[in-house]
């Protein structure tokens, strides 16, 4: 009997040492288990991390190019049109554009060698500058005569650029060009003030009467609310609000002339 109970004590050990090897070679491999997934785990977490990571670089590019393709009105040198010429913002507007695109010439130069004058009173003002930019008293004129102008002092140089005249576009329109970098200039108001029609002329059997204050600037970009423009009048890029700008650009029949 005694026999019988030291064998039966034998097997139950026996048996218990099996579990026991077997209990903890299982749990290893759930742990060898719960490494492996934890590394599956940690692979996707890495990757789901670079893509965070990669997505604000990109806004921030995205910010970057917005900034490059406005950049216009903070490397665009504004000059004034005083004390010179008086009455001569279109030909100042057009000098700061050709300055900008690397010609050296003057706002004098391209008024007295290159500019279509005539007689207040005496031509159209589509064709020509009505009076003379150096004289308090007289007028100025239309796109089609800068459009003139610029062509005339670019054919002379040997550049393989030109004006256009873009009448007619709408101000979403010209940003479209000052995105790209191409400065637009434009006929709005002398501090965008309420405008009228004022004296009439008869030229050539048609009668012709003039808008004022008309005046001439160079249309560099926009912000929220705002369009940045290198007025003459101040010598200086300033700032304009587009709602207003909009409705004198209007009232001067969208009338604009870029060089490209």
């Amino acid at each position: 009997m005694k026999k019988i109970v030291i064998c039966l004590a034998v097997v139950v050990i026996i048996v218990s040492l099996i579990f026991v090897y077997k209990y903890s070679t299982d749990r290893y491999e759930e742990k060898d288990d719960f490494n492996s997934t934890t590394n599956i785990m940690s692979t996707d977490t890495i990757t789901t991390t670079i893509n965070i990571t990669t997505q604000p670089e990109t806004e921030k590019q995205t910010t970057h190019v917005v900034v490059e393709t406005n950049k216009l009105e903070g490397e665009f040198k504004a000059i004034s049109q005083y004390p010179e010429l008086p009455t001569g913002c279109e030909i100042t507007s057009l000098t700061m554009v050709l300055n900008h695109l690397g010609y050296n010439v003057s706002k004098g130069e391209l008024s007295d060698g290159y500019l279509n004058k005539g007689e207040v009173g005496k031509v159209d003002f589509r064709k020509q500058f009505e009076g003379d930019p150096r004289d308090d008293n007289s007028y100025g004129c239309y796109a089609p005569v800068i459009v003139d102008t610029a062509n005339k002092y670019l054919n002379e140089v040997g550049s393989d650029k030109k004006a256009y005249d873009i009448t007619g576009k709408e101000l979403e329109e010209l940003f479209e060009y000052t995105d790209e970098g191409t400065p637009v200039m434009t006929w709005c108001t002398y501090k965008l003030q309420e405008g009228h029609f004022s004296v009439t002329w008869n030229v050539d059997g048609k009668k012709l009467t003039w808008y004022t204050p008309e005046h001439c600037m160079v249309l560099l970009g926009k912000d929220e609310g705002f369009v940045y423009m290198a007025d003459p009048a101040y010598g200086e890029v300033k700032k304009y609000d587009r709602e207003l700008f909009e409705e004198r650009y209007e009232e001067l029949f969208r009338q604009a002339v870029v060089i490209k």
